[in-house]
């Protein structure tokens, strides 16, 4: 099994808030190569969406967050 990461390209995230402009700010970097996007959903085992990692520039959750993660009913949140 090969591990797939996910990160923020910082860069396009600072760009788009200096220009206003819609750059993708999510990265993924998978068996298949590098992609770039606006989300990505995280899927389980099973197939099923278990959360999404969202980059809404223009619709900010909480008032401020550009880039949040959403992880769906009946999916467990563990702290370490």
């Amino acid at each position: 099994m090969t591990t797939a990461r996910i990160f923020i390209d910082t860069n396009a995230l600072r760009a788009n808030r200096k220009d206003n402009g819609c750059r993708p700010t999510i990265t993924t970097d998978a068996e298949d190569g590098r992609h770039q996007t606006h989300a990505v959903s995280i899927h389980g085992p099973d197939g099923s969406e278990v959360a999404r990692l969202v980059y809404e520039p223009d619709d900010p959750w909480s008032g401020t967050a550009e880039v949040w993660v959403e992880v769906l009913d009946g999916s467990t949140v563990k702290f370490r």
